[in-house]
């Protein structure tokens, strides 16, 4: 009698493929949050986040889903379930607060304004929806995608992809792709770059390192007040640490430039980190300090290039928040 081996041979190696091919994508089902009836929520033990692709924007960011929102957030337009104006009407900024993207840095803004400024945003820049896409992986991650895309004359694909782990914080990966016509040199476009801004709201106290203890940032725009800025130095694994803090003064507005890529907030309602890692394509960080507005921007902007040989920009961003201390906690 002879023994065929063959078809047990195959139902093993069809079972080893089982056992190791990925498995498919699970959708992450949308859920209504505030006035807005398609929200996605992204959260595991130690972060709560919702996206809404409306508005292209992260609109909540705390340690769990009862925690007080670190990001500003516009209660009024919340509940109303806003979304951005034509900018052929209403062409002023949709100041909503949240997390969002633009993928020209505001210095080129004037080049393709129609009145030459870098206030409202040009049109091209106005906001809008994003398509979306969400789902849980086989390892149980979560990732929603925006893609938002520009016409003419940005030419430009920018998408974020939002995503958790199981015990890990928020990440965004960016990517930007230039999808314009080249041009007879074959290279120069109009210059894009990645600029995030993150809202966060009544922020106490700023955070980041500096290269030395004497450090002056630049100022883009506003005033420095005196004593806003202090600096402290430390040792740290044998080196000296600078770290400087920026206290926001009652009624004021300002915006520094940092060489540093990442910023850290303290507020009452707890910690907020936004830091970019990105090997490959230079970051620097904006501090927009508002008082007035009860909120600080903090922003990590790439070099801007109009070189082919740049694209895709990208760079990823992580977001660690913690809550605010218990009075037992605090010193």
């Amino acid at each position: 009698m002879k023994v065929r081996f063959l078809p047990l041979a195959v139902l093993a190696l069809a079972s080893l493929f089982a056992a190791t091919a990925p498995a498919k994508r699970v959708p992450l089902s949308p859920v209504p949050f505030r006035g807005w009836s398609e929200a996605y929520v992204l959260h595991n033990d130690r972060i709560h986040a919702v996206v809404v692709p409306a508005i292209s924007r992260l609109v909540f960011l705390a340690p769990s889903a009862d925690a007080a929102n670190l990001l500003r957030l516009d209660d009024a337009m919340a509940d109303a379930g806003a979304l951005p104006p034509d900018p052929a009407t209403d062409p002023g900024f949709f100041d909503i607060g949240g997390d969002w993207a633009w993928p020209v840095a505001r210095s080129n803004w004037p080049s393709f304004s129609p009145n030459g400024s870098d206030r409202p945003p040009p049109p091209a820049l106005a906001d809008g929806p994003s398509e979306v896409e969400a789902w849980r992986d086989r390892f149980g991650n979560q990732h929603v995608v925006l893609t938002r895309r520009y016409p003419g004359p940005v030419h430009a694909t920018l998408t974020r992809e939002f995503f958790v782990t199981a015990h890990g914080p928020l990440g965004c990966n960016q990517t930007l792709r230039y999808t314009g016509p080249v041009e007879e040199t074959g290279c120069t476009i109009r210059p894009l770059a990645l600029c995030h801004v993150s809202q966060v709201a009544f922020p106490d106290k700023i955070h980041f390192p500096v290269p030395a203890a004497d450090y002056t940032p630049t100022v883009l725009s506003g005033t420095l007040p005196d004593g806003a800025l202090s600096v402290q130095t430390g040792d740290m694994c044998g080196g000296s640490v600078s770290d400087a803090t920026f206290t926001p003064p009652p009624s004021s507005e300002v915006t520094l430039s940092l060489p540093v890529p990442s910023l850290s907030a303290t507020t009452p309602n707890g910690f907020f980190l936004v830091s970019s890692s990105s090997p490959a394509y230079p970051v620097h960080a904006e501090l927009h300090s508002n008082t007035g507005l009860g909120c600080a921007g903090l922003g990590t902007l790439g070099d801007s290039t109009a070189r082919l040989a740049d694209f895709p920009l990208s760079n990823t961003l992580t977001y660690i928040v913690h809550p605010a201390a218990s009075p037992a906690q605090t010193p």
